[in-house]
């Protein structure tokens, strides 16, 4: 098959740009008027020599997301078909040949003319879907594939679609047409392997696809959590179907007592790989400062069915400091304040344990208020804690000489 002669420059059946150093053609072979169906094609090009020209024609070869690009010159070969490369093709308009110049080759004209598909046996020995009980398991690039069955369903049926009408399915070895769904396939109680195999119409290529059916043995097949016990409290805002939580301990903390409950009491647990029994048997956790990963795994009574929770446990930092210090809601200094004009000394930093703070004339108290850096530390001014929902401390100012000679008071934090 090919597209277009000389004088039209497959134009008629592409697209092109200008006829300067930026010219393209592109052969889009679905629409060529002749029928182009999915499979594997030798992808060839006509050029025509020029020895006056010493641009370089670029060729780019579209199809599956890929694309591969070759260079040839004008002067050589002498004219006539050059192979690009042999290519499985969907069938696709997204799938197309791209002529241009080089661009990384010297500027000039090039001369070339048709593109020429020319169908060889099909390569492809891929699916296009698979269903499982009429129910389709099918993804793209997965050739493993896994159906969960009631203990009811005895057997099941694969139905099959090859994304080459083609090639030839199999299913446990009985040939299928294509669409065709499987006969029964009978099903013991556990895992159930069954084969589907792809050949090409090239038969040199084959693809085996592999369907596991997992049958229920009739027990329960709950693998859901119920609740997490933490240091003997639960788990706040725990949700069966959610999976994923993080849990902040003070950095005293150099273990957690983990206890999960599962939902049905025949359920398996395991607390990174330890056996845990409920309330009765927790796993100890030792905790690194900083992140500590707690894969909970719960094995339903069928085997078949699992399920992983996992839980982020957060121990503290050794942080006693302040992240944030206001003195009648403005940052303390370091010094005292001086005149206009003049810098003021710098403003709270964690790390810094002494400021001073200007109280105006006749204040008698000032409003303190603190943040710790470690969110489960307590702060405590003159002996009282700012816990329990409180966030700040109004402290009295005791009267002195500076006070009287500044006409301001000056108390130190």
């Amino acid at each position: 098959m090919s597209a277009g002669g000389y004088n039209a420059l497959a134009y008629a059946g592409g697209t092109h740009n200008a006829n300067n150093n930026t010219a393209y053609a592109m052969y889009t072979p679905s629409e060529s008027g002749e029928s182009f169906v999915i499979g594997t094609y030798r992808v060839s090009v006509w050029i025509f020599q020029r020895a006056s020209t010493e641009a370089l024609l670029l060729t780019e070869v579209y199809r599956n997301g890929e694309v591969a690009r070759a260079s040839f010159p004008n002067k050589a070969p002498a004219g006539g078909w050059v192979e690009l490369g042999v290519f499985d093709f969907q069938g696709s308009g997204t799938e197309y040949v791209k002529l241009l110049r080089d661009p990384t080759g010297p500027t000039g004209y090039f001369n070339a003319d048709s593109v020429r598909f020319e169908r060889l046996p099909s390569r492809i020995s891929s699916l296009r879907d698979l269903s499982v009980g009429g129910i389709s398991v099918y993804r793209p690039g997965v050739t493993e594939f896994t159906y969960n069955a009631g203990y009811e369903t005895s057997f099941i049926t694969l139905t099959p679609t090859a994304a080459d009408p083609k090639a030839v399915v199999e299913v446990n070895g009985a040939v299928l047409e294509q669409g065709q769904t499987s006969g029964p396939i009978p099903l013991e109680i556990g895992e159930n392997w069954i084969p589907v195999d792809v050949t090409a119409e090239n038969p040199d290529y084959s693809q085996r696809y592999m369907v596991k059916v997992k049958r229920s043995s009739g027990t329960s097949t709950d693998a859901d959590l119920s609740g997490v016990l933490l240091d003997g409290g639960a788990l706040t805002g725990f949700d069966p179907t959610v999976t994923s939580y993080t849990y902040t301990v003070r950095h005293n903390t150099a273990a957690v007592s983990v206890a999960p409950i599962p939902s049905h009491p025949q359920a398996t647990v395991k607390v990174n790989g330890a056996e845990a029994d409920g309330a009765d048997m927790p796993v100890a956790v030792p905790l690194n400062e900083g992140a500590n990963e707690v894969r909970i795994e719960v094995i339903a009574q069928d085997p078949a069915y699992t399920k992983t929770y996992a839980l982020n446990v957060i121990r503290q930092k050794a942080d006693a400091t302040l992240k944030r210090l206001l003195i009648d809601g403005a940052q303390p200094t370091r010094g005292y304040q001086v005149g206009g004009g003049q810098n003021q000394s710098p403003g709270f930093e964690p790390d810094v344990t002494d400021y001073v703070h200007a109280a105006p004339v006749g204040a008698e108290g000032v409003v303190i208020s603190a943040e710790p850096g470690d969110v489960n530390a307590e702060v405590r001014i003159n002996g009282a804690s700012l816990g329990e929902g409180r966030e700040s401390y109004t402290a009295a100012i005791p009267v002195g000489p500076r006070q009287r000679r500044k006409k301001q008071g000056i108390t130190s934090i």
